[in-house]
């Protein structure tokens, strides 16, 4: 009699496993606009803190590399050579999608572009959406905005 519950059990999973899906997301946070060589800004770790939970909690898989610092904000239509790298080692790396987030630390403007990765649509840029905070903002409300607002296009 056990044999069969287990096999009802394994029936059942195996039917209902192909409809989850987890979509794999490599988070890069880069802060432009920082004066000298002070620690990494609160509110970058803000956004990343904030975009990585909320991803994690609507059931996908999430990874972020360090924070890094530009010069200047990268262009709408490309990538800082410091980022293109990361990408590609994110797409080797078998994620499906890419988030930039951008910090300008000098506007108080946080741009966010979501790109598709992968085998399929490797540098397709789904959305790109900019934040302006101010120093009133709840900022952790306009984070938790943001993620809702990206997890529309992930699939």
């Amino acid at each position: 009699m056990p044999r069969k519950y287990v096999a009802v059990a394994l029936f059942a999973f195996a039917v209902a496993v192909p409809g989850l899906h987890a979509a794999n997301v490599s988070l890069l946070v880069v802060e432009t606009g920082v004066p000298g060589e002070g620690a990494a800004g609160r509110r970058a770790a803000a956004w990343e803190d904030g975009l990585l939970d909320a991803f994690f909690e609507a059931g996908h898989i999430v990874s972020g590399a360090p924070t890094i610092r530009v010069a200047d904000s990268p262009a709408d239509d490309g990538l800082p050579p410091e980022v293109e790298e990361r990408r590609i080692e994110a797409e080797l790396g078998g994620m499906e999608y890419f988030l930039l987030a951008t910090v300008d630390h000098a506007s108080g403007e946080v741009s966010l572009r979501l790109f598709a990765i992968g085998l399929k649509r490797s540098g397709e840029l789904l959305a790109r959406m900019l934040y302006s905070v101010g120093p009133s903002a709840n900022e952790g409300d306009i984070v938790k905005r943001a993620a809702l607002d990206l997890a529309a296009f992930i699939r």
